[in-house]
């Protein structure tokens, strides 16, 4: 498992993407701030999990799952999946040619 730390939003500025590792990464966002994580596929789609951490108003842990096509795939993180660190869980079906960035908003 990786840390990928999430990067500052910053107007026309690139994006550093780094390769998903095989037994899923810890996305470290700002617990004050949405964090946005970009997925490039350039192989066959893949599935995303993000890992709750916190539990719905009716007591549930929802874990979130994403389909991601070949190409880009933007996904605004839901508080539900965010530790009280600012951290997200996630994982991957398949890491091959995947590689992911994140950004603070």
């Amino acid at each position: 498992m990786a840390t990928i730390t999430a990067q500052a939003s910053t107007a026309d500025a690139a994006l550093t993407y780094s390769a998903a590792a095989s037994g899923g990464d810890s996305i470290a966002g700002a617990s004050a701030q949405r964090t946005t994580l970009f997925v490039r596929n350039a192989g066959s789609s893949i599935t995303l999990t993000l890992t709750a951490v916190n539990a719905c108003n009716q007591g549930f842990l929802h874990n979130v799952a994403v389909t991601c096509a070949v190409g880009d795939t933007e996904i605004a993180l839901p508080s539900n999946c965010q530790t009280t660190a600012g951290a997200y869980g996630v994982t991957y079906s398949s890491v091959t040619s995947v590689t992911v960035a994140a950004v603070n908003t």
